[in-house]
């Protein structure tokens, strides 16, 4: 079979658009994969690497050939891209590149193997140096020095010592490539170049994967002026590729697409749940998954999205939404406002504001209602599903400069969900508390940063306005102010007899009258402090109560209240 002829084949079965293979992670036993793990080369002949690299618009800056041609000893790269993945993607592709290259000084057969020795010490390595022959080993800055992790301080000789104990040392490691990476904090440092220096003279392909937060200049350049490093900047990946990416994913299942399946959707929708997480094997486990629990001979968009985000069986959110009582402006502007969220992601755009406002007394159902909006978001394919409460406790810190990563984590915890803030009020910013006014301030700047996270708040009618009137970027980020009104006396018998329900038990048809009068005097005596909803469970409690006191004595006792 000639070039032309492979070329036809590898075009045939990947559906005649090059898409970069998946750079999957494998690990090696008995080590952290943060710390340690191997990224095996794509089996393909160069050619058809090359083309797929090429064509890939993440790796467009890319000169493959230039860099290729100016590596004689080794390719040496710094890889800048937000994305770990695609910085990882293309390390591989490079490093495979350049395996077939004849090197004016090429390095011997055995210096090709892995010390085993040297990695058995750190993590009781055993039969994983075979596979490593061809492959990129991809290792935490930590490992090279793991002072890193201590913002490059000492923490005493007892802890020095462990730290030493676990360096990784690069001049008794062969294998082809090496990849240096770190999730968060600094990439580099002087023991870094060091042990990169040793992984250059060995002979083999060095990559280090930079976020921009990342780059250290000084280091940089002197990687660059002593070991020829050459800086690649790496692209975003764009929705068309990926979308190509889930045909190819697909294909690999040995299974159709459906005539109408709508890929941008899916991505669109995938990528919302997953946030920063998201990469291109989510979209080889997705229709790994869909393969398998596959309900015809092609595979639809319902087939192509996750059970975690599929509707539940029975009620779905959205119908427990309808059936509480009441609030039928609620539910009604709700439908809409999710309505846009689901055109906004077929259309692949952002919507301008997706958090939202519940102002009303206490037990309207604000609590309820905004666990229930987490949920179809999820159920819509709009969201993860997360729903985080907060109050002015978990927002405030102890000191000034402390409220911001406080809220920064309840936003990493909610990622993609809903961020309750109960009793918002309490943020209401005044002279002697310029707590409140951090706090505010802080919730502005990452509802901006994290627009795929509703942040939902809730508090009275009065005080929610004096909220939004003190922070206009605030009022700037709320898509609408819901009005939750008071149930009225017939309503919170409704609630009394829902509630029951679903204890099992039953109300008697002749306490209507009773339940209705009681509510109405409760209401006249406790004024703004009457707690709705919340007095017909506490009713429905005390009536439990009564009736558990009286089967005590009484066997013969039926569960109606």
């Amino acid at each position: 079979m000639n070039k032309e002829q492979l070329k036809s084949l590898v075009s045939a079965a990947r559906g005649g658009i090059p898409v970069c293979r998946p750079a999957r992670l494998k690990s090696i036993p008995h080590a952290p994969r943060a710390e340690l793990a191997y990224c095996p080369f794509p089996e393909a002949e160069p050619d058809v690497l090359l083309r797929e690299f090429s064509t890939a618009p993440q790796f467009q800056k890319i000169d493959a050939h230039e860099v290729l041609r100016r590596s004689r000893h080794g390719v040496r790269a710094i890889l800048v891209s937000d994305s770990g993945y695609s910085a990882r993607q293309a390390a591989v592709y490079l490093a495979a590149l350049s395996s077939r290259v004849e090197r004016k000084k090429p390095v011997s057969r055995d210096e090709f193997e892995i010390d085993e020795s040297a990695l058995d010490e750190l993590f009781g390595i055993d039969d994983t140096e075979r596979e490593l022959k061809g492959a990129v080993l991809v290792t935490s800055a930590t490992l090279l020095d793991p002072r890193i992790a201590a913002g490059g301080e000492d923490d005493g000789p007892v802890v020095t010592m462990m730290q030493e104990q676990k360096r990784l040392d690069t001049s008794s490691l062969t294998s082809p490539a090496l990849l240096i990476h770190a999730d968060a904090g600094p990439v580099l440092s002087t023991a870094v170049v060091e042990q990169l220096e040793r992984a250059c003279n060995a002979g083999r392909d060095v990559f280090i994967a930079l976020r921009k937060s990342q780059i250290d200049l000084e280091l940089v350049n002197e990687l660059m002026f002593r070991n020829g490093f050459v800086v690649l900047n790496v692209l975003p990946v764009t929705d068309e590729y990926l979308e190509n990416v889930l045909r190819a994913a697909v294909r690999e299942q040995r299974f159709p697409l459906a005539a109408d399946a709508n890929c941008r959707a899916v991505v669109s929708r995938l990528r919302a749940a997953r946030g920063k997480d998201f990469d291109e094997l989510d979209l080889y486990d997705l229709a790994a998954y869909a393969a398998q629990n596959a309900t015809g001979n092609a595979l639809t968009d319902a087939d192509l999205t996750y059970h975690p985000y599929r509707p539940r069986a029975g009620k779905s959110a959205m119908d427990e939404l309808g059936a509480m009582t009441g609030l039928e402006r609620i539910k009604e502007t709700l439908r809409r406002q999710i309505a846009v969220f689901r055109l906004k992601m077929r259309q692949d755009t952002e919507t301008a504001c997706r958090s939202l406002a519940f102002a009303g007394s206490p037990g309207t159902g604000k609590s309820v209602t905004a666990r229930l909006v987490a949920e179809i978001l999820r159920e819509e394919g709009c969201g993860t599903g997360r729903f985080v409460e907060a109050g002015r406790e978990q927002l405030i810190g102890k000191y000034v400069g402390h409220t911001s990563p406080k809220i920064a984590k309840l936003f990493e915890e909610a990622r993609g969900g809903v961020l309750f803030i109960d009793e918002a009020g309490a943020l209401i910013p005044d002279r002697s508390d310029s707590y409140a006014e951090e706090a505010v301030n802080a919730l502005v700047r990452h509802m901006e940063l994290a627009p795929e996270t509703m942040v939902i708040f809730a508090t009275y009618s009065q005080e929610m306005q004096e909220l939004l009137d003190s922070n206009p970027g605030l009022s700037s980020r709320i898509a609408q102010v819901l009005k939750f009104s008071d149930y009225n006396d017939e309503q919170l018998w409704e609630i009394l007899g829902t509630l029951t329900a679903k204890e099992g038990f039953a109300l008697p048809a002749d306490a209507h009258n009773d339940c209705c009068d009681f509510f109405h005097t409760l209401r006249e005596r406790r004024g703004r402090n009457f707690g709705n909803g919340r007095e017909a469970r506490r009713l429905r409690d005390a009536a439990v109560e009564e009736l558990a006191l009286r089967a005590m004595d009484d066997q013969t006792v039926s569960v109606e209240l």
